[in-house]
């Protein structure tokens, strides 16, 4: 034993210990502090009673071949009727957000069921999974992502990959809210990321795979179908989406150029036509232009180009190359 100097009575090492610590300014037991885990959150919740109207208006999930279900009611609150000679004893479940009763489903195991909801005006889905244990639902886990986000990030993949087969396989028609997700800046992010990779893998392909991506979802979002394998009906995909110009030339121009070497100029002149057109005040589509109608030999055509290229680059007090000089004075 050991005397201790504060009370003069004798104490166990054992207090003089405890009392050692607390001294020491430490705690001696300190309160748990764990976060939110299966366990922590599985509690049940005390059995209820709900009207007969809460019950009759509430949003029933039925699991097939099994007796029990989950009611929603209109305020979000999810009760779990077991047994169903006493419809009236309800579990309340352990939800962490309120439910949409029009956007909730239901998903069942052996001795589990899944709960899938989706806030309003959202695509967020939200999944909770609730473990059956004598008659009782016990909270499991909670899993939250958005599918629309991720079929885009999937589509991006495959166009990167060049799996156009796969990409045409993708479904987009369920998109809802589709502006959130399919608006210019997505595209314009898309086709930066898809120039920069020409330079690492083949690019008339990769390019190709961009505007099927791009034409499919604007059907998607615009009702109107666009045929990916005609690059003119790229442009008009694109002003569904409404992507300036600006956004989408140093793409299209790369695919022109591509196709100049391929010795494909009408279709490199059908995309740059369809460009000038929505473009009238970028003297480099001009001068661009000229120069595919002069190769491809409309000369009279490509002159009305090179003219309108030096009518607008002197308005900055400049004078065109001596070559376009030569051929407007001809």
């Amino acid at each position: 034993m050991f005397e201790s100097p504060l009370h003069g009575k004798r104490r166990s090492l054992v207090e003089v210990a405890f009392l050692s610590l607390w001294l020491a300014g430490q705690p001696v037991l300190a309160d748990p502090v764990t976060e939110s885990s299966e366990t922590d959150s599985s509690n049940p919740s005390i059995p209820v009673q709900l009207s007969s109207e809460d019950i009759d208006t509430a949003v029933a999930l039925r699991c097939p071949g099994e007796a029990y279900r989950v009611l929603v009611l209109g305020d979000g609150r999810a009760f779990l009727q077991i047994n169903p000679e006493h419809p009236d004893q309800l579990q309340e479940l352990a939800i962490s957000d309120a439910l949409n009763p029009t956007k909730t489903t239901i998903d069942c195991g052996e001795a589990s069921f899944e709960i899938r909801t989706s806030p309003p005006f959202s695509n967020k889905l939200v999944e909770q999974h609730f473990e059956l244990e004598k008659g009782e639902a016990r909270f499991a886990s909670k899993r939250e992502y958005d599918p629309t986000e991720q079929l885009l990030e999937e589509a991006t993949q495959l166009v990167f990959s060049g799996n156009r087969d796969a990409l045409n396989a993708l479904d987009f028609s369920g998109i809802e809210f589709a502006y959130q997700y399919v608006n210019a800046e997505r595209i314009h992010r898309l086709m930066n990321q898809s120039m920069k990779r020409c330079d690492r893998q083949p690019c008339k392909p990769l390019i190709e795979n961009t505007f099927l991506l791009i034409t499919r979802l604007s059907t998607a979002i615009s009702g109107t179908e666009r045929d990916p394998s005609l690059p003119a009906q790229w442009i008009l995909a694109l002003d569904d989406l409404a992507v300036p110009v600006a956004d989408s030339a140093p793409l299209l121009l790369r695919y022109t150029e591509i196709l100049k070497r391929m010795n494909q100029r009408e279709d490199a002149i059908a995309i740059v036509e369809e460009l000038v057109r929505r473009d009238t005040e970028s003297p480099d589509m001009r001068l661009f232009y000229g120069d595919l109608l002069w190769e491809s030999g409309q000369k009279e055509e490509a002159r009305v180009q090179y003219r309108a290229f030096a009518e607008l680059i002197a308005r900055d007090g400049k004078t065109p190359p001596a070559r376009i000089a030569r051929l407007l004075a001809d």
